[in-house]
């Protein structure tokens, strides 16, 4: 997929192309290519959304438990 910088100006009529779990193309729904779709108008489409932090500091100051 080639990326391209798009300035935020709000919500648009836009279209993503996910295939095989991935994001394959993103534009407007005037140039989306035809097939199978789902409507998500008036709703927020995000990626992944994984929390991966860590708190460093809880080691150091907890005593270590056994697993």
């Amino acid at each position: 997929m080639q990326s391209a910088a798009m300035p935020y100006s709000g919500p648009f009529d836009a279209a993503i192309l996910i295939e095989a779990g991935r994001t394959a193309w993103m534009g407007t729904r005037t140039e989306a290519p035809t097939g199978p779709s789902l409507n998500c108008q008036g709703k927020l489409v995000t990626p992944c959304l994984i929390d991966c932090h860590t708190h460093l500091d809880k080691g150091h100051i907890w005593p270590r438990k056994p697993n």
